[in-house]
């Protein structure tokens, strides 16, 4: 019987490197050659060889939170080749960002929208009110959040969070009146003194923040300005810019843009365009001069119709009666 002897040997590479590659925060996932994995992990590498270190982003850290990748410890791309000679740590580094949500009620608007924001950033919000509502409060949760009546207002991203705006309806107009009335004016120029119209609500009472928009009532033209104010806390709105286009009689109209209030009418009045011709309406007539003697000494006056008389005419001078 013949026996086979066989003799292994085994060769290490004495001259491999430590690499040890792992994300921050730890836990977040990449991938070496290939291969993913979620904790640091050390190899050994023969010096100058090619591999391959690769990450995502972004990555999910449940609700409200997400981690983006900012960097490669050595300052490479996303997914890139390394080649150490020397021991090396490479490390992923993410940021960690939080959402927030940002929500509207009825009658206005918030900003900035919803998004992703940066652990730690603080963030300014802001209502914006439309169609007669008013601000009224933020209602906010969170770490970092705000609740309250400040408009604008700030957030800080310690964590998700949510931030909703109220607004309050409008005033509800029940009755209107031209405060003060529009007066006559020139085509083109700003109507002086100002229209006025005031809002009443319930009771009779002035309602203040109650849209009020005036329109061109009868005859033709374009009514310019601003076509629509507010009361103020008198329940006044003022109409200081109007302006017309073309001449002849007018009326304005004012509406309400809240409340059952119907529409009132101005009394009338004028717009004057420019001059296009002049004409004399009534010509002048003849008329009867007055002189004065030239006598210091005499006071005597005469008139006369026509030519100045000769001095055979004139009467005689106190001179003459010497």
């Amino acid at each position: 019987m013949i026996r086979s002897k066989f003799t292994f040997n085994f060769v290490t590479n004495t001259n491999a490197v430590s690499v040890t590659v792992q994300a921050n925060p730890a836990g977040l996932s990449f991938a070496v050659d290939g291969t993913n994995y979620t904790s640091a992990q050390t190899f050994n590498w023969i010096p100058g060889a090619n591999h391959t270190i690769a990450t995502t982003s972004p990555q999910s850290g449940g609700a409200g939170v997400q981690y983006a990748w900012g960097s490669w410890s050595d300052g490479g791309v996303v997914s890139h080749i390394v080649s150490p000679s020397v021991a090396t740590n490479y490390t992923a580094n993410f940021t960690t960002q939080y959402y927030l949500t940002m929500s509207a009620g009825a009658g206005g608007s918030v900003s900035p929208g919803s998004g992703w924001t940066n652990s730690g950033a603080v963030v300014g919000i802001s209502a914006t009110a439309s169609n007669g509502y008013s601000f009224g409060s933020w209602t906010g949760s969170g770490s970092g959040s705000f609740s309250g009546t400040n408009n604008p207002a700030s957030v800080t991203m310690n964590g998700p969070i949510s931030e909703t705006a109220s607004f309050t309806p409008p005033p509800q107009v029940q009755a209107m009146a031209f405060l003060q009335q529009p007066g006559n004016a020139l085509q083109g120029a700003t109507m002086v003194p100002e229209v006025q119209v005031q809002a009443t609500g319930t009771n009779g009472l002035a309602l203040a923040n109650a849209p009020i928009a005036v329109s061109l009532g009868s005859g033709t033209g374009t009514l310019g300005g601003t076509l629509t104010h507010s009361t103020d806390a008198g329940g006044i709105a003022h109409f200081n810019d109007l302006n017309l286009s073309q001449a002849g009689p007018k009326t304005l109209t004012a509406t309400a843009m809240t409340g059952s209030a119907p529409p009132t009418n101005s009394s009338s009045f004028m717009v004057i365009g420019p001059a296009a011709a002049l004409a004399f309406t009534t010509q002048p007539g003849s008329a009867v001069a007055e002189l004065h003697s030239a006598s210091n000494r005499s006071s005597k006056r005469w008139m006369h119709l026509g030519p100045r008389p000769s001095r055979a005419c004139r009467p005689a001078s106190s001179s003459m009666s010497r």
